[in-house]
């Protein structure tokens, strides 16, 4: 069975909790109101300092390697290793537990066990089921979910994020004939970008058109396009800015242009109106990119959570392809291919989907 899991935190926060969670549950075949759940999380604001402190020591595990085969680039334009003066990996390794575990912990409060306990009981380990977490809070987008021990025991389920206004739910982009690729390879500083240009040009049924480091004003004209886009896919640097405040996601184009979504806000409705359905942003850091589509109503973003080795991007994005072009629906894609990073230290550092 396939099933549809809405997980709505509300207007909630680590600091705060989140005293007003929604859960609704619909099975895809049946055209029933789904069945509701209501709970309740207490106040956890010791998972924002474990993740800052494991946030910082990956990015300084990441320096400390970035001269060696396997991570000699990042998709991202800077690296701030600010407060760490000293770097142990065994402790770096301890942190991500820790998180891991106090973010289960969390997760198994009294107050969620409507939820929790609920849905445990509601599927079999056989179920394809689609969990998609709503919040506007950076933070809790932040979190590890998929390391949720809910995710354990159903191995065919996958977690998506989904801004809390969003009303549109479509299961997965579907795809009728040739797809159209629009492709952008922006800034490859120290990257490898053709290794996606491969993958792409491989494809079945595919048309894609490849921008190489176009300007601004080349990639605002082909958004425009008539005939439109199923895919936009974009493969470079980027950074998510002033996530204390807001998240505002930044493309670098080329080595002296770069913009956020904003700027393409009116090229990307219209994209939106023409039939795209799916964009893919394998590059760094890209929740602000994701929340920035998400407001203009696109079905489905995959987006990177946090900085990226070059090897890892491509190693991702080759599997989910291989994984979607084969007929898997596109949050089972991408559990597939995350879970095929194991081999890498990247157990918390994962893509996810976003609508």
């Amino acid at each position: 069975m396939s099933y549809l899991v809405v997980l709505n935190l509300g207007t909630g926060d680590v600091h705060g909790g989140c005293p007003n969670i929604i859960a609704q549950v619909s099975n895809r075949a049946e055209n029933q109101y789904p069945t509701q759940y209501i709970g309740s999380l207490p106040p956890a604001p010791e998972l924002e300092y474990l993740y800052r402190r494991w946030q910082l020591l990956y990015r300084e595990f990441y320096r400390e390697r970035r001269g060696s085969q396997d991570w000699t680039a990042t998709r991202a334009i800077t690296i701030s290793a600010s407060g760490v003066t000293h770097f142990s990996e065994v402790e770096f390794s301890d942190l991500a537990q820790q998180l891991r575990q106090r973010l289960n912990s969390w997760l198994n409060a009294e107050s969620f066990h409507p939820i929790d306990r609920k849905l445990s009981r509601l599927f079999e380990p056989t179920d394809a089921i689609q969990v998609i977490l709503q919040t506007n809070d950076p933070l809790l987008r932040r979190l590890p979910w998929h390391l949720w021990n809910f995710f354990e025991d159903f191995p065919q389920a996958e977690v998506t994020l989904s801004v809390a206004e969003y009303e549109r739910i479509l299961e997965r982009p579907q795809f009728k004939g040739t797809m159209r690729i629009l492709a952008v390879l922006g800034d490859s500083d120290q990257i490898d970008v053709q290794s996606d240009r491969q993958v792409i040009e491989a494809l079945p049924n595919a048309a894609p058109l490849f921008l190489t480091e176009p300007s601004y004003q080349d990639l605002h004209e082909h958004l425009w396009d008539q005939r439109g886009w199923d895919i936009l896919f974009f493969a470079g640097h980027s950074q998510t800015e002033d996530l204390s405040t807001s998240e505002t996601g930044r493309l670098y184009l080329n080595s002296h242009e770069s913009l956020t979504l904003d700027q393409l806000r009116h090229a990307l409705k219209r994209a939106i109106r023409q039939g795209l359905k799916l964009a893919i942003f394998n590059s760094c850091d890209g929740l602000g990119l994701a929340q920035a589509l998400a407001d203009l109503h696109i079905p489905q973003v995959i987006v990177m959570r946090e900085l990226v080795p070059d090897a890892v991007a491509q190693s991702f994005f080759r599997e989910f392809l291989t994984q979607f072009a084969r007929g898997c629906t596109l949050h089972a894609a991408v559990r597939e291919a995350r879970e095929k990073l194991e081999n890498w230290k990247v157990t918390i550092l994962v893509p996810l989907g976003y609508r």
